[in-house]
């Protein structure tokens, strides 16, 4: 009987030990790795550059550092947004996945640059309200990276962008979204707004949601389902540059307030309100 040591029953003892010993040093170092990692912000000690972390470095950051709010509480960064003029998503964060984008740039004022935009997971965000508000010197945003599978709440969200020249909003999932409340009020540099993609089946809310938007010469919301609004006040107010608009295929069975509708459309040439 000739002896193989290739299929030696040590031999192949050995290269079992040895598989199982790879596959525990790559285990071990991927959860030495992962555990302590969270989510956090940094504001810059200048208080000028907000950065959004996923790591284990918390400690040794330098400036002040935040929790990523939760629900509807407030960021902590809020109180210092007048100043910030640079947002930074560090490419890490692309591993978080935060539940809430609740007010994140709310009232950032001298906000120019938002860096990294996408490595912002928002695939279990509920709520985007506010999140963009009061960002008047922003020129530019993409967030055509966004999943909004999962939100429900869009009120607010881009509410005095004024120097935003263009928006790309056509691959918004709204399929669970029911306030869309002064969602683009004050946007007036925006020429043109495609909506056509908006699934609004369980929208409730339309109040002041293109309020001010005094640029707009064109906006298609035929595909609108307003089945389940109930409030449409102020909705295409001051929106002077808007020469038609066909509201025909609304619903407005369940709508309880129209008050300000069209006031300030002072160009509209044709509105069919005929059904």
């Amino acid at each position: 009987m000739n002896y193989n040591p290739i299929n030696s029953p040590h031999r192949s003892l050995g290269w079992v030990k040895f598989t199982f010993g790879l596959f525990l040093w790559i285990f071990v170092g991927f959860v030495n790795k992962a555990v302590g990692q969270e989510a956090y912000t940094v504001l810059s000690p200048d208080e000028k550059n907000l950065t959004f972390y996923y790591d284990t470095q918390r400690a040794s950051r330098t400036g002040t550092v935040y929790n990523l709010n939760t629900g509807t509480n407030h960021p902590g960064w809020n109180s210092k947004s007048s100043s910030i003029t640079t947002v930074i998503f560090a490419e890490d964060f692309k591993n978080a996945r935060p539940t809430t984008c609740y007010r994140w740039f709310y009232n950032c004022p001298n906000l120019t640059s938002i860096i990294g935009l996408e490595y912002l997971n928002t695939s279990e965000v509920t709520n985007m309200s506010y999140m963009f508000y009061g960002c008047q010197s922003l020129e530019s945003l993409d967030v055509t990276k966004f999943n909004t599978e999962k939100v429900t709440n869009m009120s607010y969200m881009f509410v005095v962008c004024k120097s935003l020249e263009s928006l790309d909003v056509t691959k918004f999932n709204t399929g669970n979204v029911t306030d869309m409340a002064w969602m683009f009020n004050g946007c007036e540099s925006l020429e043109s707004l495609d909506v056509t993609k908006f699934n609004t089946e369980k929208v409730t809310n339309m109040a002041a949601m293109f309020y001010g938007c005094t640029s707009l010469k064109y906006l298609d919301v035929t595909k609108f389902n307003t089945e389940k609004v109930t409030t449409m006040s102020y909705m295409f107010y001051g929106c002077e540059s808007l020469e038609s608009l066909d509201v025909t295929k609304f619903n407005t069975g369940n709508v309880t307030y129209m008050s300000g509708m069209f006031y300030g459309c002072e160009s509209l040439e044709s509105l069919d309100v005929t059904k």
